[in-house]
């Protein structure tokens, strides 16, 4: 048996985006919960097996209303959930499963969270998911910062060849030391790692009808699509994904939990270069993109 999904979710991204948002409200709740919906339900449509499905929630920033919900809408789609309330038992989790973690070994995640480089953040050191980003005071994301030495603490014989997906921002920058975050993860898991190098994750447009917007940073973004669908629905031609789209706004706003339950339309993008600019700077310009991380060498 083999645990075939481990989702890795945490409240990122406090009110950046807007089209997410349906145009409509400014509720603040993890937007890559819509996401990590899309790819749970794309994984049971798949022929994985609900309960081989585990969403990890990173209990950060979280209210208990939010996590009581997010534990409902596990059930309704009859995935496991765990609640990790530090990255100890993030760990923990991956390691021993409650005693059961040799018979039941990780073969994909996929990881939903910030991502931060020294490249970026002065004040770092090393490379890490910061799961509790900009949710607390420094002890509170101390607590909950992943760095990519921790993944030494994990045990490789936790999983089968593990393909990862990493939603997170600079997973494949490089921390001055010839190393990423996807590396070593690919490293510790035996398994390939897709990851973003020298750039940012973008969630503005995961509920996008188009397959490209314009973000000119600070959180302002703009789908020439959904404009389009917009003035069409006004005479009655819509697209089936503006219908999609709808109907996870409605489900959002019926579900009284502040997301649907229905997820997302698409996945994350990589943030344009203009939006880069503006947030961050041009730093590594032209090179930088998403990336696949093969192991280099066989770890204990």
């Amino acid at each position: 048996m083999a645990e075939d999904k481990v989702f890795m979710d945490t409240n990122v991204f406090t009110g950046i985006v807007n089209d997410i948002r349906n145009a409509a409200d400014s509720l603040v709740l993890s937007e890559e919960l819509l996401s990590k919906t899309r790819d749970m339900r794309d994984q049971i449509s798949s022929g994985v097996e609900p309960e081989d499905i585990t969403w990890v929630v990173m209990n950060s920033g979280y209210s208990s209303t939010d996590v009581t919900n997010y534990i409902d809408s596990a059930s309704k789609l009859g995935v496991n959930i765990v609640v990790a309330n530090d990255k100890d038992d993030f760990i923990n989790y991956i390691n021993n499963k409650n005693g059961d973690r040799s018979s039941d070994k990780i073969t994909n995640a996929s990881f939903y969270c910030h991502g931060r480089s020294p490249k970026r953040f002065k004040d770092l050191k090393k490379n890490e998911l910061s799961f509790a980003y900009d949710c607390g005071d420094d002890s509170q994301e101390a607590k909950f910062a992943f760095l990519q030495s921790d993944v030494g603490k994990l045990n490789s014989e936790a999983f089968d060849n593990t393909t990862t997906y990493f939603y997170s921002c600079n997973s494949g920058t490089d921390d001055g030391n010839k190393g990423s975050f996807a590396q070593a993860w690919s490293n510790k898991t035996g398994g390939r790692s897709l990851g973003l190098k020298n750039a940012r994750t973008l969630y503005a447009f995961i509920n996008s009808t188009g397959n490209w917007g314009l973000y000119f940073g600070g959180g302002i973004a703009l789908s020439p699509s959904d404009c389009w669908n917009f003035v069409l629905s006004k005479f009655g031609k819509v697209s089936d994904s503006w219908n999609e789209k709808m109907n996870i706004k409605n489900s959002r706003k019926n579900s009284h939990k502040g997301y649907s339950e229905l997820g997302s339309l698409q996945y994350p993008w990589m943030v344009s270069l203009a939006g880069e600019f503006v947030d961050s700077g041009w730093l590594d310009a032209f090179d930088r993109h998403w990336a696949w991380y093969e192991p280099e060498e066989c770890e204990g």
